[in-house]
């Protein structure tokens, strides 16, 4: 991330001075938006964890399915008698977490980008750039609110699912 900083020589009284100071520091501060604080996140850093925790799972659900199948025809190990169903689950668990393991792979190469396209640490909206602030403002509600519905309607299906 580009930082750029801006730096002014201010002389003068002390009283003068600070005045000018805590109104230049309020401005700065209130450029900043509601969302400033999902900038504090790399986003390179947890999704690159996130996605070395899906590879061991992929690694290791695996070796539980190479494992399983080797055992059921040469018959190493008798105690593990599984059917085949639930050696193929193992199996089966391989689809999904590919797919979670390449979306977090898509996160570590451009999570920090789309961030800042979407959500800007500071917004100066000068000339045409109010008109394309309100569009962005209206696609980050979009994003947040369908976001916190899609979460309030998989915990009501879950729960609707768990009592029936």
């Amino acid at each position: 991330m580009e930082y750029h900083l801006i730096l002014k020589d201010i002389k003068g009284r002390e009283d003068v001075v600070t005045r000018l100071k805590e109104k230049i520091l309020d401005i700065i501060i209130g450029m900043r938006p509601w969302y400033n604080t999902m900038h504090r996140i790399n986003l390179t850093y947890v999704s690159l964890g996130v996605f070395c925790i899906i590879l061991a799972a992929l690694f290791l659900s695996l070796f539980i399915w190479v494992s399983l199948k080797f055992n059921q025809k040469f018959k190493w190990n008798p105690d593990l008698d599984f059917s085949e169903e639930n050696i193929d689950l193992f199996g089966s668990l391989g689809i999904p977490l590919n797919i979670a393991m390449w979306i977090f792979y898509l996160a570590f190469l451009f999570g920090n980008k789309l961030r800042n396209f979407f959500f800007p640490p500071t917004v100066f909206m000068i000339g045409q750039e109010e008109s394309r602030f309100k569009r962005k403002e209206r696609f980050q509600w979009v994003v947040i609110i369908g976001f916190g519905v899609s979460l309030a309607a998989g915990l009501v299906v879950s729960t609707i699912m768990l009592i029936f």
